[in-house]
C-alpha cells in the first residue's frame, strides 16, 4: 500500500516491482542504473507516484493496465473525461 507523506504518494521498491510486473532485483538494478528516479526516507529508497506513472507511460501500457495496476485513473483518462463532459451553462 503505497504511503503518503505531505502531498506526495510514495511507493516501496517491492510496490513498483508489484506495479510494473518485475521482480524487486529488476527495478532495484533499474534505481542503481538510474532509469528510475528516487529519493530516501528513513533509509529506505521511495518512489513518488508521478515517476511511477511516467515509468508506466514509457512501457506503452495501455491507459487500462496503467489505471488497473496504479487503482486510479490516470491523467490522461482524466483529462478526456473533462472534454467529453459537456458543461451546463
Amino acid at each position: 500500500m503505497p504511503s503518503k507523506l505531505g502531498n506526495t504518494i510514495w511507493y516501496t521498491v517491492q510496490e513498483v516491482a508489484d506495479v510494473l510486473g518485475k521482480s524487486y532485483g529488476t527495478v532495484d538494478r533499474r534505481i542503481q542504473s538510474g532509469l528510475i528516479p528516487y529519493s530516501t526516507i528513513s533509509n529506505n529508497k521511495v518512489i513518488e507516484h508521478g515517476d511511477l506513472v511516467k515509468i508506466l507511460e514509457s512501457e506503452k501500457l495501455p491507459e487500462s493496465i496503467i489505471e488497473y495496476r496504479l487503482g486510479t485513473s490516470s491523467p490522461k483518462n482524466n483529462e478526456k473525461q473533462q472534454k467529453a463532459t459537456p458543461e451546463a451553462s
